[in-house]
């Protein structure tokens, strides 16, 4: 072997060594080193799904409205009106083809870019009473309570006070009791904001379900610790209720009523990831968000890997956060916009078309609703309405329609 040959082998072969030696230090200290964000902890969890049919219903979807809404969240129907929740801070409805603002949410922004929704509102879930009044479970301004006959608006939860010791970070969902008004909801998180929902995947879940006295107007924690609960539902006779628990992939059945009152059980583990859950003429109606692979369910297992990446990422945040405040750039913002929110979880993983479920009041899924050919994906809600199946989501730009069965 020549001399130059003999260097460059040489030089291959130290860089190659300095390399591993970065990486040999560089993943101990970025996992180990103490006061690290994010402050989270990290277990070993084993990811339970049930298999599921796919039979084609939902194909050939309509997109209604394309590239003229984003995200329709929760669609509702009340008053034989269709209802959603958008980006942009907006309760929106559907009259005569079109989509109009009934009542916006949070402070004037840039409606045109998600990195502003913080500024902007972004309301979840929602339902109206007995009487029209409006509930609305905004993830930035708290769970607030309108007339949109008259405009009154009033936050009947705040983000600035905490429950239990924790302010809400994500307020999410909600079911109205039809006999107290006592509302249950969900906080998805107690250490990060919607925007930074990626680590709240990451990370064990510190999420609350909670219940609203609409007589004292105080607030009770029912569950804590859940892995980013979601979807409310309550029974018919109102005995129990019904909560998403998203990473976990199952839904979780509280007892309201008899002897287990208070006590809290399984219900069915699902598919993938339930999002918004619906209570219709004796079913829980619940929509698949997102179906995870072999590779997620391995990341599940391995806590030491997420929580390298939950480090990192939070360490790439705060080195972007400072270039932006050197040299202000909408870039940045974006980059630093896209690395923690579960838009960019929705971007890189494989779609999986949607999945909505019908489960009866003892847990079993009678029927699925699903396509085949994966025109739609990222379903967060269902509703029944004029013949038709509307499928809402926290992603996508229009809001999906087919045909009832």
């Amino acid at each position: 072997m020549s001399d130059d040959k003999r260097d460059d082998s040489c030089s291959v072969k130290s860089s190659i060594i300095q390399v591993i030696t970065v990486i040999c230090i560089l993943i101990p200290l970025v996992c180990f080193l103490p006061g690290l964000p994010p402050d989270m902890t990290f277990s070993h969890h084993k990811l339970t799904t049930e298999p599921v049919t796919l039979n084609g219903i939902l194909n050939n979807a309509d997109k209604l409205f394309l590239n003229e809404v984003k995200g329709p969240e929760d669609v509702v129907v009340f008053n034989n009106e269709l209802y959603t929740s958008t980006h942009g801070g907006y309760i929106k409805k559907l009259s005569n083809g079109k989509l109009i603002p009934v009542i916006k949410f949070g402070k004037n922004c840039n409606e045109e870019t998600i990195i502003e929704e913080d500024i902007c509102g972004r309301p979840l879930g929602f339902r109206f009473d007995k009487k029209g009044l409006l509930y609305a479970a905004d993830a930035y301004y708290g769970i607030i309570k309108a007339n949109l006959s008259t405009g009154e608006v009033e936050t009947i939860v705040s983000k600035k006070l905490a429950i239990d010791g924790f302010n809400p970070m994500i307020p999410n969902s909600m079911a109205l009791s039809k006999r107290t008004g006592d509302l249950f909801w969900t906080d998805s998180s107690t250490t990060h904001l919607l925007k930074d929902g990626l680590y709240t995947f990451l990370g064990d879940g510190n999420g609350r379900l909670l219940k609203y006295n609409a007589a004292s107007k105080n607030n009770e924690v029912l569950l804590k610790n859940l892995h980013f609960p979601n979807g409310v539902a309550l029974s018919v006779d109102e005995s129990f209720l019904i909560v998403a628990e998203t990473f976990a992939s199952r839904l979780l059945k509280y007892n309201l009523k008899g002897s287990n009152a208070g006590k809290v059980e399984v219900f069915t583990y699902l598919p993938g990831f339930p999002d918004n859950v619906d209570y219709i003429d004796g079913h829980f109606i619940v929509s698949i968000v997102a179906r995870p692979d072999k590779y997620f369910k391995t990341l599940y297992e391995w806590p030491i890997v997420r929580k390298f990446i939950a480090r990192s990422m939070s360490l790439v945040e705060y080195i972007i956060e400072i270039l932006d405040s050197l040299y202000p750039s909408i870039y940045l913002k974006k980059i630093n916009h896209w690395i923690g929110h579960f838009e960019s979880l929705h971007s890189i993983s494989t779609p999986a078309g949607a999945i909505v479920l019908f489960i009866d009041n003892t847990g079993r899924i009678v029927q699925t609703l699903s396509t085949t050919d994966n025109n739609i994906s990222g379903i967060s809600s269902m509703i029944p309405f004029q013949g038709y199946y509307y499928l809402g989501s926290p992603f996508n730009p229009y809001l999906g329609r087919v045909k009832a069965i």
